[in-house]
């Protein structure tokens, strides 16, 4: 067999890996560098062809089915550190590299960026700025907003563009970085990030606290983020979440606090009279932590995928009780024959977000079920999410809910940076 056939042969195997929500790509294409990158977008936008975006494969399943998908664009090739200021503070990297090599390059210099992704040995850059969140330690870091000072796109007929820069200051006129954060490939494509970052923290512990439900272990990690100032992250999660991270304890929440020796032992002091009898305190395991990003990640620490329906509720902590009762009520009893499974919920309980795993059960009766809760959420000026879900389920419903009034401005913006939908048509928000 020629190499032309081995290759043509090859190649179902490899579209069968760019699957999204069940749509196979005509063909898939590994760009070596930015410009065939961009040449390879060019092409496409001008044949009217439909592009979405890949990196570690950690966060394709956040949003509805593309209406069109004819190529996939594989950016892992493009996994350069472009520039280190360990003295600015700065580092700007390609868009393919992993967050675990970002990661492992700024503790070599004793730095890091407080951005979580889940799979960070999988996760790339520029999907963590396209998903534009923020992890467990959301409350005391921020977003990627928070951290990232530039940005090098390519639109979608391949013409380069950039904003801010490789510098710590402030850049006037509009903030192109910031728009494209979040925006999950839809306005162009984004090929080298700048961020800021922090000195690795001299001191950083974690406890772990029994708690008695779900329930209080929410309204602890609530409590303990409204009272202690330079608490970095606290989860509370349920039994059935504990047990997947492999501690054997109940419902419980985690805390994390890092800094100096002289402020941990302090927040330790405030801890300890705050949190329940049996909890232990450790050195922080970057493992344990890892693994609680990776609740969020389409496959479990097994590498067996994950087969339930991933729900992200987003309040005001005050409203998280709320949600969380309405997800029990609406949740009581879901189970599968084949595996008898419960709903797991978990939530980062000092910001407001709050988790739930369901189980996979008929399409229609899971709909229901989240037109309902999306219904309690909305009403406190929340928001759900559907980040994991199969196609037929999605089939069904509206993975982002309501945009409210300010789709008016994405479209436009869509219409702007992308005319003729290039990229991911149909998977954000209001169909954009």
């Amino acid at each position: 067999m020629s190499e032309p056939e081995a290759e043509t042969a090859s190649r179902p195997a490899r579209t069968q890996d760019f699957l999204v929500d069940g749509r196979t790509p005509a063909r898939v294409e590994r760009p070596q560098n930015q410009d065939e990158l961009a040449a390879l977008l060019r092409e496409a936008n001008s044949a009217g062809e439909a592009v979405i975006l890949h990196g570690g494969h950690t966060g394709i399943e956040i949003g509805n089915p593309p209406s069109r998908y004819d190529l996939a664009l594989d950016l892992t090739a493009l996994d350069q550190i472009v520039d280190l200021e360990p003295e600015d503070f700065t580092v700007t990297v390609q868009a393919g590299i992993s967050m675990s090599t970002l990661e492992q390059t700024l503790a070599q210099h004793g730095q890091f960026v407080p951005l979580d992704a889940p799979l960070a040995e999988r996760a790339t850059v520029g999907g963590l700025v396209a998903k534009g969140r923020g992890g467990a330690r959301r409350a005391r870091f921020g977003t990627v907003r928070d951290w990232l000072i530039g940005c090098s796109m390519l639109l979608p007929d391949g013409t380069p563009i950039k904003g801010g820069g490789r510098v710590v200051k402030n850049v006037s006129g509009f903030d192109l970085p910031k728009l494209f954060a979040g925006s999950f490939g839809t306005l162009g494509c984004i090929t080298q990030a700048t961020f800021k970052v922090r000195p690795l923290p001299v001191a950083d512990v974690t406890l772990l606290a029994p708690c008695d439900s779900f329930d209080a272990a929410l309204e602890l990690g609530r409590a303990m983020g409204r009272d202690v100032h330079g608490l970095e992250a606290a989860v509370a999660l349920d039994a059935e979440t504990a047990a997947q991270l492999n501690l054997d304890i109940g419902p419980a929440l985690l805390l994390r606090i890092a800094g100096i020796g002289e402020a941990i032992d302090a927040m330790r002091e405030i801890l300890a009279g705050r949190t329940p009898s049996g909890t232990t305190q450790q050195d922080t395991d970057p493992a344990l932590w890892h693994a609680v990003d990776d609740l969020e990640a389409p496959v479990l620490q097994s590498g067996v995928r994950a087969d339930d329906v991933l729900l992200r509720f987003g309040a005001l902590p005050s409203h998280a009780p709320a949600i969380v009762a309405a997800i029990d009520t609406a949740l009581a009893g879901v189970t599968t024959q084949a595996i008898q499974t419960k709903p797991r919920r978990w939530a980062y309980a000092d910001t407001g977000l709050v988790f739930a795993a369901l189980p996979v059960g008929d399409p229609s009766q899971t709909a229901a079920t989240i037109a309902e809760l999306r219904g309690v959420v909305e009403a406190r000026q929340g928001a759900l999410t559907v980040e994991r879900a199969s196609p037929a389920l999605k089939d069904q419903i509206d993975v982002w809910g309501d945009p409210g009034e300010g789709v008016t401005i994405m479209r436009a913006l869509k219409t702007q940076f992308d005319p003729k939908a290039t990229l991911s048509p149909g998977r954000f928000v209001g169909g954009i």
